[in-house]
């Protein structure tokens, strides 16, 4: 017999977990208490443009935390929404009309990946140098 893959358990083992959240069918319906705890406990949580305007009404009731990112070309995320993120993450406006804001948003987080990875080499003493 299988065993049962505890989700949350594996999340909690992994320290490079990102959340992305898209514009979907949540709109009238709470957040899957699993899904919240993902995205609460999420050290990266990248949203997509419009699913903003959904996300904002959850976080200004602090049953979610704020997104790291909000991406895309920013033409479905509502004022109220835009205004309220403003200084609580970064917005990042991405242009090209040739990819899906998904795609946009999925580069950003392999992008944010690698500038980490970047630092963690610099932070690295040479192999022939001795850190005291």
């Amino acid at each position: 017999m299988a065993k049962k893959l505890d989700l949350m358990k594996a999340l909690r083992s992994y320290d490079k977990t990102v959340a992305l959240f898209v514009n979907g069918a949540l709109d009238s319906k709470p957040f899957p208490d699993s899904w919240a705890r993902i995205w609460n406990g999420s050290p990266a949580r990248f949203c997509v443009d419009g699913g903003a305007n959904r996300l904002h009404l959850e976080c200004r009731k602090e049953i979610l935390k704020h997104p790291t990112v909000v991406s895309g070309d920013l033409d479905s995320i509502c004022e109220e929404a835009k205004e309220y993120f403003t200084d609580k993450c970064k917005i990042i406006y991405t242009q090209d009309q040739m990819e899906t804001d998904l795609t946009k948003s999925l580069r950003l987080v392999a992008q944010d990946e690698r500038m980490k990875r970047a630092e963690v080499r610099r932070d690295r003493p040479d192999s022939g140098e001795v850190g005291l």
